[in-house]
């Protein structure tokens, strides 16, 4: 992996990602992207994506809490 520099932008700053760190990433010019961020780390995944793992988590968590009860009695 290439290691890029971050660049002023305006007020901002751009971190410019070379064609094959795209296409690797599976990401195109355009796209929108969703950042997290973590322990020193930036996180970047297609907006799809990111709303396709919140509402897992979601649902996920819908149904932890509906049969909570359950699950801690079969745990004993």
């Amino acid at each position: 992996m290439p290691q890029l520099t971050i660049v002023p932008h305006g007020e901002a700053a751009a971190l410019i990602l070379p064609p094959a760190v795209l296409e690797s990433a599976g990401f195109h010019v355009g796209d929108t992207i969703d950042v997290t961020l973590g322990d020193g780390q930036l996180i970047l995944r297609s907006a799809d994506e990111a709303c396709w793992r919140q509402r897992l988590k979601e649902v996920t968590d819908d149904v932890l809490d509906k049969r909570r009860d359950a699950y801690e009695r079969l745990a004993e």
